[in-house]
């Protein structure tokens, strides 16, 4: 009886052990905002590096005061092919980690060219997907 006992307590104990709480996976904003803000920055030439400080500066810019609720940031970032693909990008801030994200919604073709109409087309029906808003 002792030894059914025994081996129930260290059953129960592994599987205590074994039930770690599951990582915090930081989430976006979700619902519909007032306003959504895309930046379509076309960096396929030699203003690559000033379009990157303004993804920074954007960054830099939401902090805990910016609500999600109430707007949205969406970027679209077509780097020089060496660089990477094009890109839509999503910048919002985390309450439970208390810091700014900034996540890769999406990845566009290489061949995509930033110039073209259909582009800007796409980029903004996909925007809207990810990023709805009233205005």
């Amino acid at each position: 009886m002792k030894l059914l006992q025994y081996v129930a307590i260290v059953a129960a104990g592994l599987m205590a052990m074994a039930c770690e709480p599951k990582p915090y996976i930081p989430q976006p904003p979700q619902g519909t905002a007032e306003h959504t803000v895309i930046m379509y920055l076309a960096g396929n030439n030699n203003l690559q590096t000033y379009l990157e400080d303004n993804i920074r500066d954007v960054i830099s810019s939401v902090d805990v005061s910016t609500p999600s609720d109430n707007g949205r940031i969406v970027i679209y970032f077509r780097p020089r092919p060496a660089s990477g693909d094009p890109m839509l990008l999503q910048v919002y801030y985390d309450k439970k980690l208390a810091a700014v994200q900034c996540d890769t919604i999406r990845t566009y073709p290489a061949e995509m060219s930033s110039s073209n109409p259909e582009t800007l087309r796409k980029v903004v029906a996909d925007a809207k997907v990810v990023a709805p808003a009233k205005e």
